[in-house]
């Protein structure tokens, strides 16, 4: 799980060329892919097994019926651990709809994929910080200086990204999440150019609902139902240069996201 991507393979763009940075946000995501065996997380012949496997850990080391599995790792993200993802990606005001899916034993079973992978690289992270490293307390502001901090974020926001497939949120959620992932790319990244350009770092750092970034639309429980960008993030000049690429994605879409697109009608 440790492994990086080496952007030098695709050259260094200028710094404002945000469409040749979003080219190599594509292969660093067909990169990802490949280094989590996707395919094979989602492979619908081994979700049975895998089922079993779970239904024998969570039942028997825990004492969890697999019914209570997704509010165990909702309730785990919301610990004191865990709850500053919520805090600082967009993605996980919408732990709520995971549980939409449990009536679907194969979906499930490749929701609880990811979530364990999440908790992986969290707990990996945390070692590293607090054990090798030897810090005694996090500063986010801090936090947001550290390499290995930064990749980690980004790689939870694929991975939550990637739960969303089997969740019901819409369009432009998914095009908020997308462009907040393309954000953290470039800032594990290529970080000299993230830290030269205010628009990155005003969508990346500001409350996005307070500086009018994002607007939500929230369900009659208060729960959040859909986020879309707002007019004011729709007029800078980042949006402009890769709202065609954007566009370009969801109408190819990676090959890989297709056959999950094909795995949820069934």
């Amino acid at each position: 799980l440790s492994t990086t991507f080496d952007v030098r393979n695709y050259g260094f763009p200028d710094k404002s060329d945000y469409e040749s940075f979003f080219n190599t946000f594509i292969e660093y995501k067909k990169w990802f892919n490949d280094k989590y065996k996707i395919l094979e997380l989602e492979s619908r012949k081994t979700y049975c097994g895998r089922y079993r496997n779970l239904l024998a850990d969570f039942s028997g080391k825990l004492n969890i019926e697999v019914k209570n599995i997704l509010e165990f790792f909702i309730y785990m993200f919301k610990s004191e651990n865990y709850k500053f993802l919520i805090e600082i990606l967009p993605c996980f005001n919408f732990l709520h709809k995971i549980e939409t899916n449990s009536d679907f034993l194969s979906r499930t079973v490749y929701v609880l994929n990811y979530l364990q992978l999440i908790i992986c690289k969290i707990e990996i992270f945390r070692y590293n910080f607090f054990v090798v490293k030897e810090n005694k307390e996090i500063f986010i502001e801090y936090l947001y200086q550290d390499i290995e901090f930064n990749n980690t974020i980004l790689e939870i926001g694929i991975l939550f990204r990637r739960i969303l497939f089997y969740c019901d949120v819409d369009k432009n959620t998914k095009e908020v999440l997308d462009i907040y992932n393309f954000l953290y790319f470039i800032k594990a990244y290529y970080c000299g150019v993230f830290n030269q350009s205010a628009d990155l770092k005003l969508l990346a750092y500001a409350d996005p609902f307070q500086n009018n970034i994002l607007e939500k639309i929230c369900e009659v429980n208060g729960n959040i139902k859909s986020l879309r960008l707002t007019y004011k993030t729709k007029g800078t000049s980042l949006y402009g240069m890769i709202e065609q690429k954007l566009k370009e994605n969801e109408a190819q879409i990676l090959p890989l996201e297709k056959d999950i697109l094909l795995l949820c009608r069934q």
